[in-house]
């Protein structure tokens, strides 16, 4: 993460979403940083930079197993990488190469603002300004908190646990998650243990 909000990411071109052609970097691999995400008020520096085009201002950024998750300074959550799960939270189960805006609505059909995101191996949560909590991805091991549902949520869905309507802060394992509330209680669920 850039000091201006810029984000650069390297590693697998395939798990991460980084194939820009350059020559200098080892096939299938960017060894040296990209940016992916450059600032929309940075300086000449950033501007010369090459990048996947997408402008914006990284507040936070989060990595599940091959797959990248990006809190901007407007509220929005960027996404990009694998997806066989629904982890990017778009509804479906295609990659994207680049960032792309996750659309959490609120009731009055509105974008949510998004402050926080947090990823485990193949599923994301987000909280949105309100408290309330958002899961998506795999489920097979309870890791959504939906109870006996185990099924992988494609589009992000709210946690119905009453507990966690005011989540301040959520932290995502392999196969679990955790999410803390303003009354400082902790609710785990998935394989915890």
């Amino acid at each position: 993460l850039g000091t201006a909000g810029s984000l650069y990411c390297w590693g697998s071109k395939t798990q991460v979403g980084l194939d820009l052609n350059d020559r200098r970097r080892v096939p299938g691999w960017n060894c040296a940083p990209v940016c992916v995400v450059r600032t929309a008020v940075g300086g000449s520096k950033e501007r010369k930079t090459r990048s996947s085009g997408v402008r914006d201002r990284v507040l936070s950024v989060r990595c599940g197993l091959d797959y990248t998750a990006a809190v901007t300074h407007d509220g929005g959550l960027l996404t990009w990488g694998s997806n066989a799960y629904g982890q990017l939270g778009f509804g479906d189960r295609e990659p994207r190469s680049f960032p792309q805006r996750v659309s959490i609505k609120t009731r009055s059909g509105a974008d949510a603002r998004i402050p926080a995101a947090a990823c485990g191996a193949r599923h994301t949560a987000a909280i949105v300004a309100t408290g309330r909590l958002f899961l998506w991805g795999s489920g097979g091991h309870g890791e959504q908190g939906l109870g006996s549902d185990l099924s992988d949520q494609l589009p992000p869905k709210i946690c119905t646990q009453p507990e966690l309507r005011h989540a301040i802060q959520v932290v995502l394992g392999n196969r679990s998650s955790v999410g803390l509330t303003e009354d400082y209680r902790l609710f785990a669920g998935g394989m915890v243990g």
